[in-house]
């Protein structure tokens, strides 16, 4: 996750998703053939619950293989409130890993 507060429209935040076994061993995304992140804001600036759809990330492997992440582009992270994030992986074996549900503030800016 992210360090420090995230602005609206923030370009180049860095997301970090880690795929760990109900066990806690971390699920390589080698091989995997679909790695995405979902995005979905839950309540508004005033805390109000909201309805948006999820947004799908496409995300990039960290080198080893262990997690993956996503760097935010113009766009992203608007409006401000209160959202979520989940990864998913789906290997080649078979098996579906998602990781655990992240909870984040998008703050207005001035």
């Amino acid at each position: 996750m992210p360090a420090g507060e995230i602005h609206e429209n923030d370009v180049g935040t860095y997301f970090k998703f880690t795929f760990k076994t109900e066990g806690g061993t971390i699920v390589s995304v080698a091989g995997a053939g679909t790695i995405q992140g979902r995005f979905k804001r839950i309540k508004d600036k005033e805390g109000d619950d909201v309805t948006d759809t999820v947004a799908l990330k496409s995300l990039t492997a960290i080198t080893g293989n262990s997690a993956a992440k996503y760097v935010s582009v113009a766009g992203d992270l608007t409006p401000s409130g209160w959202w979520q994030n989940q990864g998913y992986i789906a290997t080649g074996s078979g098996g579906n890993w998602y990781t655990d549900i992240h909870d984040f503030r998008v703050y207005p800016n001035l």
